[in-house]
């Protein structure tokens, strides 16, 4: 009896002999591999609703926050930005990682920026969290603001 390579389900031949312990098998793989995309497709969900901003945009800039995620993902503005400022939040709840100040970054890596952030077309794009306490802007479970400018 041949198996296939990704899950080692049976597949009979003819001449086979089919067991109960092969199809059994057959179907505890097939349980396995259901559950763990399923448990892929719910962290993927959650780090998307993680990322989700509140944004008011206007005609040449746009202000908002994020909640950090520690993955990379994006922040959608509707434009390109030529600038962004991004601080931490410093309420009680949201204690600060790595400092208060706001960071700037401007298009063109000016200053080593890209980093951290880098601009798409419709918006910016945040890095994998780092192991750079001081500039990280993605740190999972803190909330940040930011202002784009077009």
């Amino acid at each position: 009896m041949q198996r296939t390579s990704n899950y080692q389900l049976p597949q009979w031949e003819k001449e086979d002999r089919i067991l109960m312990e092969d199809f059994n098998g057959a179907m505890a793989n097939i349980d396995t591999g259901i559950l763990g995309a399923k448990n892929d497709a719910a962290t993927a969900q959650a780090a998307a609703d993680a990322a989700k901003q509140t944004a008011l945009t206007y005609k040449h800039f746009a202000v908002g926050q994020y909640n950090g995620t520690g993955l990379a993902h994006d922040i959608t503005l509707g434009f390109k930005p030529s600038a962004v400022i991004v601080w931490p939040c410093i309420y009680s709840e949201y204690p600060a990682y790595g400092g208060t100040d706001p960071t700037i970054f401007v298009s063109g890596d000016f200053a080593g920026s890209s980093a951290k952030v880098k601009f798409t077309a419709d918006g910016f794009h945040l890095e994998n969290e780092s192991s750079s306490e001081s500039t990280d802007l993605n740190h999972k479970d803190h909330k940040y603001f930011y202002i784009a400018f077009q």
